[in-house]
């Protein structure tokens, strides 16, 4: 029996590849168990570094805000940043003021 190497999990490692997955599958496909599959490891591991599905989709929209931070602001909104730094499509959805999540990415696209 052989032992895989895998990235010791924290918080940035799991908000990344479930940034990965919705980015491939789509937001509504994301869950617990996926993301930890994905990650090697079972859902309840996860809970050790998020809190919930809500808590997980506020590092993902944390993670978006720290992709998007070098981009000049006059160049994001005047739609002049390279497609791949601007925020994927679901991006409004995760980071919505009406869900009061992701306080650092909040205001970013609106």
């Amino acid at each position: 029996m052989t032992v895989t190497e895998r990235a010791p999990l924290n918080r940035a490692l799991i908000a990344e590849t479930a940034l990965s997955l919705i980015d491939e599958r789509g937001l509504d496909q994301l869950s617990m168990r996926k993301l930890g599959a994905e990650l090697g490891v079972e859902a309840m591991s996860l809970y050790n570094h998020v809190d919930n599905k809500d808590d997980l989709l506020d590092a993902v929209a944390d993670r978006l805000y720290e992709r998007i931070l070098d981009i000049p602001l006059q160049a994001y909104q005047s739609r002049r940043c390279s497609a791949t730094n601007r925020p994927p499509p679901w991006a409004s959805s995760v980071c919505s003021p009406e869900k009061g999540s992701a306080p650092t990415a909040r205001g970013l696209f609106w």
